[in-house]
């Protein structure tokens, strides 16, 4: 026998796996819809570097429009095992922020992965919280299970939401193109 074992699942452990392919394809294409809009107001006259400028400035600018308020880091704690991939890390925060907003406890995410200076592997999260929430940041610093050295902090200004998206893409910079696509996500219902 060649491949995985067949899985023997139930019609609803079916449908739940259905839903949560859905829902990842439907934020795998918004993000892409996303890259593209962003690409094609850059004029075809620049440099590659350029090129790359504009592209980081025009995807800060679009997500300075969305209404953050709260940035979260959370890290990864290597008890068990020496290394996360980004691939799983990334995979964890998709996870991470999607049951955040089926808890009705934020809006929307937007996270970026992080590699550090000592290939410390975390992710910063920024979000928009659900109003009627009462201690947010101990909530949110309770579902986070990777690691235990976590911040939440409160977004106050318009200026610094806008450093704080400089931030993440500023940690962008550093990696491939390839590579850059993966990492940073915006997570919605």
């Amino acid at each position: 026998m060649r491949g995985r074992k067949k899985l023997n699942l139930t019609t609803q452990e079916i449908d739940i796996r259905q839903e949560k392919r859905t829902i990842q394809n439907r934020i795998n294409k918004r993000n892409q819809r996303i890259r593209i809009k962003m690409k094609e107001i850059i004029s075809s006259s620049l440099s590659k570097m350029e090129h790359e400028e504009e592209y980081i400035s025009n995807l800060i600018n679009y997500f300075n429009t969305y209404e953050f308020d709260t940035h979260f880091t959370g890290t990864f704690d290597p008890k068990y095992s020496k290394k996360i991939s980004l691939q799983s890390l990334k995979s964890y925060t998709d996870k991470f922020i999607q049951l955040l907003i089926n808890e009705g406890i934020i809006e929307y995410g937007l996270m970026f992965l992080d590699t550090g200076e000592n290939e410390n592997t975390h992710t910063h999260i920024l979000i928009k919280t659900n109003s009627n929430m009462n201690k947010i940041h101990d909530l949110i610093k309770s579902k986070w299970l990777l690691g235990t050295n976590v911040c939440s902090k409160i977004i106050e200004t318009e200026n610094h939401k806008l450093n704080t998206i400089k931030y993440g893409f500023n940690k962008t910079r550093g990696n491939t193109h390839s590579t850059r696509k993966t990492l940073w996500n915006l997570i919605k219902k």
